[in-house]
């Protein structure tokens, strides 16, 4: 099926494509890495051949993706001066354990 005659002004895929998937494929998100040759997902995941796919392309990790960026930035903000209220204050180290993202 061709569209000859839709241009979109976001380079996206014209409308309806993919519609028969819809019905019984929601839109999910994959984890997935660029090998050099092609993408690949990181977990397995039954996709019909030939499913419609929308790839974002994310930025390459950085200082300031680190949790001390985030540190600096929050404790150097004015944005956050009312984490310095005391009644804002209310939990310890013993209410929880670090959250860490799995690499």
């Amino acid at each position: 099926m061709s569209y000859p005659n839709w241009r979109s002004p976001f380079g996206i895929l014209p409308p309806n494509v993919g519609t028969r998937y819809r019905s019984f494929m929601p839109t999910i998100t994959l984890q997935a890495h660029y090998d050099g040759r092609q993408v690949v997902l990181d977990e397995p995941h039954d996709l019909p051949v030939n499913a419609p796919l929308m790839v974002t392309v994310l930025p390459a990790a950085s200082d300031a993706d680190s949790e001390e960026a985030w540190l600096r930035a929050a404790t150097s903000s004015e944005a956050f001066a009312f984490m310095t209220d005391p009644a804002e204050d209310i939990y310890t180290a013993a209410d929880g354990e670090p959250f860490r993202d799995a690499v």
